[in-house]
Formats: structure tokens, C-alpha cells, sequence
């Protein structure tokens, strides 16, 4: 028993050593390792949508896209739509400055809007004007009143000789767009109105008791400028308008500095016919010009039948004979001088 137990041993021994010799190796068992868990993140709460705005329309609350497609409603008594209503215009229709106020509410949203007018719908000026400011896209315009005349405040030409005073002038400052006005023959000597007249062609002032024209400088776009016979010492305001091509001063006996003149290069016809005065010598005044401005016929003559009848201002041969030049004509169509009926060409813009 004993050989055989030493024998076992032997024998294991040498399994170990045979084992050893090959490079077997014997790996002790580990524990297993659980696998690590990773916590998983919530899911982010979906958005709530944002909830579309919501316009106020004359205590309507319209959604956004409904004004944007064409939202139709009624305005002081006219059906109109958001999206496609191009012109809107009221005739006696009780508004006053209130009703402005609805306007200014709904006009933001009206977008091909590019025509309102008021026509005696009691609105005052200055609230109207306000609008018109607020919104020039809609082309607003209303009825103003100059002495005996109602024309809307958008009209381009006006004819209002002897009936324009400084007391009832004041619908002028609002005629934003006039393009030709004759206000000669009139009492008027503020015309601080010409401010806002930025697209004046043609302005006459003649025969007036003006005698401070500062504001004409603004109308830099005038090409006819009719300024006999007046009080007017001052002609330094002409020096910008250099668009001018026809211009009459003549009658103005106080004026004594021409040079605001010498760069009006553009100037066709100069009238300064009429003028007299002790310490100027007007035919060498008429002289010095004629060199600066060699592409204008100056007239620096005396005439009997006035600065405004006398030489070629109007009649292509003197006074009421021959046939009109033809700058002049082109006035009395634009006018309506060659009207037979006198009281034709008031007729227009009288309520």
C-alpha cells in the first residue's frame, strides 16, 4: 500500500513538472462580474405649441394667418378685406378725428391699401395730416379749404388768383403734392406753405404784396417761377433752384444784388424788365448776366405795358400782339386761362 501511494505521488509530480515545462498555466477562477448598469436619461417633455397671435380687428381677435390670406370686415359702412382691397374712399361719411383712430388701428394690416379719401367726413386737418404721416403707402387725402376754393389735398394744379389771403391760406400747407400753382394778384405775404410742396414746377406769385420769398428755396424742383411786380428786395433764396428756366423778377424796384443769379446755368428766359432803381444801372446789370448765363435771353428793358405784358414774357411780339411764346401757352392749358366761360375754371374745385 505504501509503494503504492509513493508511486501516485511519483507520478503526479511528474505531470506537474511536464506541465510546467510546456507553459501550462493554470488560472485560478474569479468571481464574475456583473455587468454595470447606465442609467438611461428621461425623455425631454415635447414643446407645447406656441399658440398663433391673435389681432385685434375692431374688438375681433383674428388669427394671424387669416389677415395675412384676406380677413373681410366692414369699415364706417364699406366692406373690406385684409389682403386685397386696393382703395377706399368716403363722401359725407360721418368720421371726425375719432373714426381716425380706427383707422390707425386697421391700416397696419391692410396691405395693398394705396388709396384713402376723405371728402367732408369732418375730419380736421392736422389729425388727417398726422395719418397721412403714419402711413404713406395709403396715399390719404382730404378736402382742404383755401379762401373760397375745396380741393382734395392731393391735387397736383391749382388757379387761385386775387382770392388767397394770409388768413385763409392755411389748406395750402397740407397740398403736399401740388405741382402748379398760380396765386398771383393776392394779398398773401407768408408762403411758408411752399415748405411742403417738394415737387413745385411752376409757381406764380406776381402782382402780390410778398415781399420775403425765404421759403421758395425749397421748391428746388421749379421751372418756371413768375415773381413781377412785387416788394421784394431779397433774391438770394433763387440762388439753389438751379432747375429754373424761366423766371420773371422785373417790377421788383428794390432789389439791387442780382449775382445769386450768375449760377442758374439752366435759365432759358430772364425778365427783368421794369426796373428801376437810382443806384444800379439795369442795362449793365443786363449785361454782366447775359455773359454768365450765354444760353438765356435776358431782358432787362423798360416797358410801358408793365414787367408782366411788356416785351416777350408772354407775347412772342409785345403787348396783345402777335401770338404767345410757347412757354406761355403751355400755362394757360395747364391753368385753363383759355377758358370762355370765366367761371369754368373754379368750377373744379369748388364744393
Amino acid at each position: 500500500m505504501m509503494n503504492e501511494k509513493k508511486l501516485l505521488i511519483c507520478v503526479s509530480f511528474a505531470v506537474l513538472l511536464l506541465m510546467t515545462a510546456c507553459g501550462t498555466k493554470t488560472e485560478i477562477a474569479k468571481e464574475p462580474v456583473s455587468p454595470q448598469l447606465t442609467e438611461t436619461p428621461a425623455p425631454e417633455p415635447t414643446p407645447k405649441p406656441t399658440p398663433e397671435p391673435l389681432i385685434d380687428i375692431l374688438g375681433e381677435k383674428v388669427p394671424e394667418h387669416k389677415i395675412e390670406e384676406g380677413y373681410e370686415f366692414e369699415l364706417f359702412g364699406q366692406k373690406v378685406n385684409t389682403a386685397t382691397t386696393e382703395s377706399l374712399e368716403y363722401v359725407k361719411e360721418e368720421i371726425g378725428d375719432e373714426g381716425l383712430d380706427t383707422f390707425r388701428s386697421v391700416l397696419p394690416y391692410m396691405k395693398k391699401l394705396s388709396s384713402l379719401r376723405f371728402d367732408r367726413c369732418g375730419t380736421s386737418d392736422n389729425k388727417t395730416a398726422m395719418l397721412r404721416e403714419e402711413f404713406p403707402c395709403a396715399n390719404i387725402a382730404w378736402r382742404v379749404y383755401i379762401g373760397p376754393y375745396a380741393i382734395m389735398s392731393d391735387e397736383k394744379t391749382l388757379w387761385a388768383s386775387c382770392d388767397v389771403t394770409n388768413e385763409n391760406s392755411a389748406g395750402l400747407y397740407y397740398c403736399t403734392a401740388m405741382e402748379n400753382l398760380d396765386i398771383g394778384h393776392c394779398s398773401v405775404t407768408d408762403v411758408g406753405f411752399l415748405k411742403n410742396m417738394p415737387d413745385l414746377k411752376v409757381l406764380i406769385l406776381s402782382c402780390g404784396d410778398i415781399s420775403d420769398i425765404t421759403p421758395v428755396k425749397y421748391c428746388t424742383n421749379l421751372e418756371y417761377l413768375e415773381l413781377a411786380e412785387c416788394r421784394i428786395k431779397d433774391i438770394s433764396p433763387l440762388k439753389g433752384l438751379v432747375n429754373l428756366e424761366h423766371l420773371n423778377i422785373g417790377g421788383n424796384q428794390l432789389i439791387k444784388d442780382f449775382s445769386p443769379l450768375f449760377g442758374l446755368k439752366n435759365l432759358k428766359r430772364l425778365h427783368l424788365a421794369n426796373i428801376f432803381n437810382t443806384e444800379i444801372n439795369m442795362q449793365e446789370v443786363g449785361e454782366k448776366l447775359r455773359k454768365e448765363l450765354p444760353g438765356c435771353e435776358v431782358d432787362s428793358d423798360w416797358y410801358a405795358d408793365g414787367a408782366l405784358n411788356g416785351g416777350t414774357w408772354k407775347y412772342s411780339g409785345g403787348h396783345y400782339t402777335g401770338h404767345f411764346v410757347e412757354r406761355y401757352q403751355q400755362l394757360r392749358d395747364t391753368f385753363g386761362y383759355d377758358y370762355l366761360d370765366a367761371a369754368k375754371p373754379y368750377a373744379r374745385y369748388l364744393e
